[in-house]
């Protein structure tokens, strides 16, 4: 019993001494929310973790496209093209865009 009790304990506390903080359920909204403070922030790699939670939960054509966007920025080319396509099978009026993969070679960025 007492075993128990310091077990339970335990798994509460090693936690808090480490620094993890518990995750708190979010509505896809929130996700989606979160996704487009981090794309603004031009930090794509958040971007696309959460649009890929948002998407499993709404498969939204929009969020496809933004995540096919946020992995040409991180150079991910064929993840990118998947999730415009994604977005074009959902909404056929969302046309993919061409992805220009010499950029990947040269590791040219698509800024102006």
């Amino acid at each position: 019993m007492k075993l128990s009790i310091l077990l339970l304990t335990g798994l509460f506390i090693v936690p808090l001494m480490f620094g993890v903080k518990e995750t708190v359920a979010q509505t896809p909204e929130e996700i989606y929310s979160l996704a487009l403070d981090a794309y603004k922030a031009g930090d794509f790699k958040k971007a696309s973790m959460y649009l890929e939670e948002y998407v499993k939960a709404k498969p939204d054509p929009r969020a496809y496209y933004l995540l096919g966007y946020a992995y040409y920025k991180l150079k991910d080319f064929d993840k990118a093209e998947q999730a415009f396509n994604e977005a074009y099978l959902i909404d056929p009026e969302l046309v993919p865009p061409k992805i220009d993969r010499t950029k990947e070679v040269s590791g040219q960025d698509d800024q102006k």
